[in-house]
C-alpha cells in the first residue's frame, strides 16, 4: 500500500524516523520498482527486494540521501542497481549440477577432483571452436582406433592422418596450451 505524503522529504524523514505507514509506502514502492525484473531474478527477486530495503534505510539513516531528486525516483534507482547487480553476479558464477558436486567425504583429494572438473571444462570449450575434422579424428580416437583404421574410415593415407593429427594437436596447444590427445 503506498501512501501519498506531502513532499518526498516528509516520507523521508518519516521513513528514517520509523513511522510504520511510511515503512511500509517505501516497502509498496521496492517490491514495485522490482516488479519489471521478478522474472529474471526468479525465486530469488524477495532477496534482491530485500537488499535494496536495506541499502535505502542505511542511506537515508546516513542522510545520503538529500539532494537527489525526487525519493520514489531515487528508490527505484537503487531498486534497479540492485537487481541488475544481482543479475551481474549471477553471469559470472557457472553453476555446476548436482550430478557433478563432489563429495568431500570420499577420502580423495578434492582439489585434484576440482582441477580435473576445470580441465574437463577447458576442453568442451576448446573442442565448440575446434574445426570438425579435429573433432571428428579426436573422437576416433578417443574409441581407441589405429591411426589404419582411422585412414580407411576417412579414405585418407596413414601419413596424410597423421599429418592431420599434429595440425589439430597443434591447433588444441596454440588455443589452450595443451594436448586433447
Amino acid at each position: 500500500m503506498i501512501l501519498k505524503f506531502q513532499r518526498t522529504d516528509d516520507l523521508r524523514h518519516r521513513f528514517t524516523d520509523g513511522e510504520p505507514k511510511a515503512v511500509e509506502t517505501v516497502r509498496a514502492l521496492v517490491a514495485r520498482a522490482v516488479g519489471p525484473y521478478k522474472a529474471s531474478l526468479g525465486e530469488s527477486w524477495e532477496d534482491v527486494a530485500s537488499k535494496a530495503f536495506l541499502t535505502v534505510y542505511e542511506a537515508c539513516t546516513a542522510g545520503e540521501v538529500s539532494g537527489c531528486g525526487p525519493f520514489e525516483g531515487w528508490i527505484w534507482r537503487v531498486v534497479a542497481h540492485d537487481c541488475l547487480d544481482e543479475l551481474r553476479r549471477r553471469r559470472r558464477w557457472h553453476m555446476v549440477g548436482l550430478d557433478t558436486v563432489i563429495d568431500l567425504e570420499d577420502g580423495e583429494n578434492s582439489l585434484s577432483q576440482l582441477l580435473e572438473l576445470e580441465r574437463e571444462g577447458s576442453a568442451l570449450e576448446l573442442l565448440g571452436e575446434a574445426s570438425a575434422e579435429c573433432r571428428e579424428i579426436w573422437a576416433l580416437q578417443l574409441r581407441g582406433w589405429t591411426y589404419g583404421r582411422m585412414s580407411e574410415y576417412l579414405g585418407a593415407s596413414e601419413g596424410a592422418l597423421r599429418v592431420r593429427c599434429l595440425r589439430c594437436r597443434r591447433w588444441a596447444r596454440s588455443h589452450n596450451g595443451s594436448d586433447l590427445t
